[in-house]
């Protein structure tokens, strides 16, 4: 593997151009990774980051791992799979209770019988439940649009030809719009805090012309499933 620190931009389909270096290939795979971050907490000076346990120069007979997403996961595997002890960390019950009251809310709108679609608009609090699981969990975590000519936005001159990537998952976790932002709290969206927000502070699904067209349907059928799955069964972890 031939690794190159350079700045890099794209030609055309099949050709990069990295520095003063023009390299072509039938595929080029875009994978801009990111850069872990460290919250200010007690004690993170003893901690150590994805990026130092790749530098690691000795086995660590125990590991413990913070987080459940897949890059925890896999240095998990990488790090039992060498022989050390190793515990994962992952977020404690999501709903802390908002199970329970999802559903009070089926048995009060529905009786014993299964949720339809015009039902939907009496589950308030399975649409808070959703958009904040959608807030904190985007499915797209990165958009990009390109600008056909030059303009100014918000103080910035953007270049004819230009790309903005815009990430709802940093923007869903800015302390500007949303207090306690690791916190799960459905009545965020409650509609007078909705209506008090920016308008994009929320766009797990894009926005504007080009917003997903498929956003109302996944939102329907996610409050669909939701309801379904606590009319059937008990959610429970099991540790």
């Amino acid at each position: 593997v031939d690794v190159r620190e350079a700045r890099g931009r794209l030609l055309d389909a099949h050709t990069l151009m990295v520095g003063d270096e023009r390299i072509t290939a039938n595929k080029i795979l875009v994978a801009t990774g990111g850069w872990p971050f460290v919250p200010d907490i007690p004690g993170k000076e003893h901690a150590i980051t994805s990026n130092e346990a790749l530098d690691l120069e000795w086995r660590p007979p125990r590991i413990l791992i913070v987080g459940g997403g897949y890059i925890a996961v896999e240095f998990a595997g990488i790090f039992a799979g060498l022989g050390s002890e190793t515990t994962l960390v992952v977020r404690s019950k999501l709903l802390r209770g908002f199970d329970d009251d999802l559903g009070k809310e089926l048995d009060g709108a529905l009786g014993d019988r299964d949720p339809e679609l015009a039902d939907l608009e009496r589950l308030e609090l399975h649409r808070r439940v959703i958009e904040e699981a959608l807030r904190l969990y985007p499915p797209v975590w990165s958009l990009f649009r390109k600008f056909p000519e030059a303009r100014r936005v918000c103080g910035y001159d953007l270049p004819a030809g230009g790309t903005v990537v815009l990430c709802p998952y940093i923007t869903h976790r800015d302390p500007r719009f949303w207090s306690d932002p690791d916190r799960f709290d459905p009545d965020r969206f409650d509609p007078a805090q909705v209506e008090a927000r920016h308008r994009y502070a929320h766009f797990p699904f894009g926005g504007g012309p080009h917003v997903c067209i498929g956003a109302t349907f996944a939102r329907v059928e996610a409050r669909m499933v939701l309801a379904m799955l606590l009319r059937r069964f008990t959610l429970e972890f099991t540790s």
